[in-house]
């Protein structure tokens, strides 16, 4: 659906507001309270269909699920309760007659009108900004946040998109004169898609100008493992880009390809001396080669523009597969409503068989995108119902993975259990074996957490035998999770078993992100088992590797680990340098549950070392953090943390009992001499 454009307009007496909280201002005036919950509904259905629209369709898209005649009947309801509301400008601010309704945008305006304008042709940079800060210091929140109907998904993702385009705008336009504020603005860009290069950009760029090399280096590995851990992507190079000169202005499709040698011709520049030499059907086979580059490049826009002016100087008009090639750049850029829009222009049209495959593929994945985006916020019936209408079994299974993953992360275990078995059922379907062991290991772990100890372990019993030993990336995870799970299950002895294996694996494929996770867990098995060189052993290897990696919170968990172990060699002083960086990196990751379990470690190292009084102010700091995190914040610190707080109430008490004691040996030596 593509939105109108509304037309500027003076004078209006109703203003709409829909961005987070719903109001309709008058001159003199404001209602924020409305007798019928779809009233918000109504208008913004008809601010983004301008002129009128057939009550029949209005209502079919307010209630989706209800008959028709109901449909119709709740729509002159809720009519009737606008009316009375606009009152004496009723007649000014909606139009109605027997099948069709209208507001009259003479006289109505709304805080979403600045987001459904493109920009006017020649915009001068002054009046971009003016334009960017009016969109900015109007967005309120998501437009109808309580609504979830299609046309209202639809919309909110244009208005959102609207939205971090200004935000980015005003976060580049910041940077020279202000980076602290380009930092800013650049932290809510990512906050709006954590997903995407273009905030991380801004912020790498923002953190340079500010002259904190080491906080950009940190931004882009943290960037880089969370997408490869959620989406199975690399950063763009764009990022890398922003890292490594933040000061690079020219896209990076511009530089030559060969940066050794000078003279060679940059892609733009081979493209025009094709076409101007009459070569302009090869030219066409280059730019439509160079698709993928641009997309893996990050630089989307730019191979955009290249390829449509080369077909216009190429006098050439788009055909089906220019379309096609079109739409992986819109879906690169996040623009998924620009790349519907043409797929299904596109599906309209009678194409060759393999164009209908790739159409379909493509509207598949558009849709997966908004699976994960749901799953992520929650909006989980949504996101079902989208699953169910995929009609490709290896997108579908894509879109369950991300529910089911989405709802482990919120605790929601029965829930894991119902999606995780639709997955594997689709894996078997498809003979994906990796999926469908990367998916049982979430169901064991649900199944662990509802108490189904006994069947948790068979299933995890059964993953280690399919999949050892490990022949790619994806199965050492999966069989690290396996071995941590056994562990927590009081299998240690096949955790061990399991840990070694994986740790011989990942050297041998080179799995150094996974190395340093296995490392950490087999360190602190030992580390419990009193075994405490060798594990003070092992973690300095996974410490060495994670600062190699540049992983701080990984780094956090390591140094915790070998401070716990130089405890029980009774190495205090080295112990308490260890566990003091460890607690500040994690608590500049804001983990809080990691910060608690350094600080009771910190604890023993300040008793170890004669200072009681300081070892029982950490103590009672932790144990207040431990105590807000509440049971299931406390499992995060891994299989300790169920005990944890009983551990370190009982450390405490009994250094308060050593303090007491302590002071009444003073007290009672005072008296003798």
């Amino acid at each position: 659906m593509l939105l109108p454009i509304p037309v500027a307009r003076k004078d209006s007496n109703i203003h709409v507001c829909l961005l987070g909280s719903y109001s309709i201002e008058f001159s003199e005036s404001v209602v924020t309270q409305f007798r019928w919950s779809r009233i918000p509904a109504l208008l913004g259905y008809l601010l983004i269909h301008e002129g009128p629209t057939s009550r029949e369709r209005i209502a079919e898209a307010l209630w989706p699920d209800r008959p028709p005649e109901r449909s119709r009947q709740n729509l002159r309801q809720t009519v009737l309760y606008l009316n009375e509301i606009l009152g004496d400008e009723s007649n000014k601010g909606l139009t109605s007659d027997r099948s069709s309704l209208a507001l009259d945008r003479n006289f109505v305006t709304a805080d979403i009108d600045a987001f459904l304008s493109p920009p006017p042709k020649g915009e001068s940079h002054e009046e971009a900004r003016v334009r960017h800060e009016k969109r900015f210091s109007c967005y309120r929140g998501p437009f109808l946040a309580t609504f979830d109907d299609d046309w209202v998904i639809e919309a909110r993702a244009q208005i959102a998109r609207a939205y971090l385009e200004s935000v980015l705008f005003l976060s580049a336009d910041a940077l020279s004169a202000d980076a602290s504020k380009s930092l800013e603005l650049a932290e809510l860009a990512i906050k709006l898609e954590p997903f995407e290069d273009s905030p991380r950009i801004a912020k790498i760029k923002a953190l340079k100008a500010l002259g904190r090399e080491a906080n950009a280096q940190k931004e882009y590995n943290d960037f880089a493992e969370l997408i490869q851990e959620q989406l199975q992507l690399n950063p763009g190079k764009l990022v890398l880009q922003a890292l490594k000169d933040a000061k690079q202005t020219e896209p990076l499709v511009q530089l030559r390809p060969d940066l050794s040698d000078a003279g060679a011709p940059t892609i733009r520049e081979t493209l025009e001396f094709l076409t101007k030499q009459g070569l302009g059907e090869a030219a066409i086979d280059l730019v439509r080669a160079l698709v993928p580059f641009w997309i893996r490049m990050g630089t989307p826009s730019q191979g955009q523009a290249l390829l449509e002016q080369t077909f216009v100087a190429a006098g050439r008009s788009f055909g089906h597969a220019e379309r096609i090639s079109l739409v992986r750049l819109f879906i690169s850029q996040g623009d998924q409503r620009r790349a519907r829009q043409m797929l299904e222009q596109l599906a309209g049209e009678p194409l060759i068989k393999p164009h209908v495959g790739e159409v379909e593929l493509l509207l598949g994945r558009i849709d997966l995108l908004e699976v994960r985006s749901l799953s992520a916020k929650r909006h989980s019936i949504v996101a079902l119902r989208i699953i169910r209408k995929v009609g490709n079994t290896r997108l579908e299974l894509e879109g369950w993975m991300a529910l089911a993953m989405a709802f482990f992360s919120n605790d929601e275990f029965k829930r894991v259990e119902r999606t995780s078995q639709r997955v594997i059922e689709l894996a078997d379907k498809l003979g994906d074996r990796l999926s469908k062991n990367h998916m049982t290991i979430y169901r064991a772990f649900a199944w662990h957490r509802l108490g189904e100890s006994h069947r948790s372990h068979a299933l995890v019993t059964q993953i280690c035998r399919e999949l050892s030993p490990a022949t790619t990336g994806t199965a050492c995870q999966i069989l690290c999770s396996a071995s941590r799970l056994q562990e927590d299950l009081g299998f240690i002895d096949l955790a061990l078993q399991g840990y070694r294996d994986c740790i011989a694996d990942c050297r041998r494929l080179s799995t150094h992100h996974t190395l340093g996770i296995v490392l950490t867990y087999l360190g602190d098995l030992e580390c419990e088992h009193k075994q405490f060189q060798t594990a003070y052993k092992i973690h300095s290897e996974a410490i060495e590797l994670r600062r190699a990696l540049d992983q701080n919170l990984g780094l956090a968990t390591s140094l915790r680990g070998a401070g716990k172990a130089l405890l029980g060699l009774g190495q205090a002083p080295l112990a308490k340098e260890l566990l003091q960086e460890s607690a500040q990196r994690f608590r500049d990751e804001n983990a809080q549950s990691g910060h608690a379990s350094a600080l009771i470690l910190m604890a023993e190292a300040e008793a170890l070392s004669g200072d009681i009084s300081l070892a029982i102010r950490v103590a009672e700091n932790a144990i207040e953090i431990l105590r807000l995190l509440g049971p299931t914040g406390r499992l995060a610190i891994g299989p300790s943390g169920a005990n944890i707080l009983e551990r370190a109430e009982s450390l405490l008490e009994s250094m308060v009992r050593k303090r007491d004691s302590s002071d009444a040996n003073t007290s009672l030596c005072s008296m003798l001499s």
